[in-house]
């Protein structure tokens, strides 16, 4: 805004404005090829595109101090894009070992989420209570959407694996951010097979930074 004062706004014409206005009868764009003839010592100002150094150095020409703020803030200045954070996510919590009926909260970090996206929690048995390796384990799908807070997610009272004693031993248990799509799939799996991810397996596929696992104990 310029001033409080009511009336029309005048703008008045610098020098360069006049010398524009008078020998290139307002072109800014053959005002400022001419200045590039003259090489270095012209000092043209560089903002952005060739468009926005033409119009930051035409209004800057043609207008005064106070409609140069306004000329160069609208059309020859670009606003910085954010800055891309790569997709991560990690379990933090719990440690190796979980009690023996499977319950545990879990949680972790994650950044570079996209708009829709959603953290969930995947596990399949390795061994048996014996130690016993367990072949062809199926996948489940053991919790989600987890909570996400800022960077961190949280999936609470989480059991891993069965409600049975046969279902001690060790899991590894997967942490996967997925598209809306994804999500919608798995919900309906949830809904036919309770919690099985039929006929996989690992968890689906993911954006690249998108999953991690990590071995952990129930007993």
């Amino acid at each position: 805004m310029i001033d409080q004062d009511e009336g029309p706004v005048r703008l008045h014409l610098t020098d360069r404005g006049i010398t524009c206005a008078e020998e290139f009868d307002a072109d800014t764009s053959a005002y400022l090829r001419k200045e590039r003839e003259k090489g270095p010592a012209a000092k043209i100002p560089f903002v952005g595109t060739w468009w926005g150094q033409a119009t930051a150095l035409g209004l800057a020409a043609l207008v005064g101090a106070g409609a140069t703020i306004l000329g160069t803030s609208l059309l020859g200045q670009h606003t910085p894009a954010a800055p891309h954070v790569p997709l991560s996510v990690s379990i933090k919590s719990p440690p190796y070992h979980v009690p023996a009926d499977g319950y545990a909260a879990f949680s972790g970090s994650v950044t570079g989420l996209n708009a829709g996206e959603t953290v969930w929690l995947f596990s399949t048995q390795l061994t048996d209570p014996k130690g016993h390796r367990i072949k062809g384990g199926i996948v489940l799908i053991n919790a989600g959407p987890c909570d996400v807070t800022g960077e961190a997610w949280q999936c609470p009272t989480t059991r891993v694996g069965g409600p049975n004693v046969r279902d001690e031993g060790l899991y590894l248990v997967w942490v996967a951010v997925l598209k809306p799509a994804a999500a919608r799939e798995l919900q309906n799996d949830l809904v036919v097979s309770k919690s099985v991810y039929v006929n996989h397996s690992r968890p689906p596929q993911t954006r690249p930074g998108g999953l991690t696992r990590e071995n952990v104990l129930r007993k």
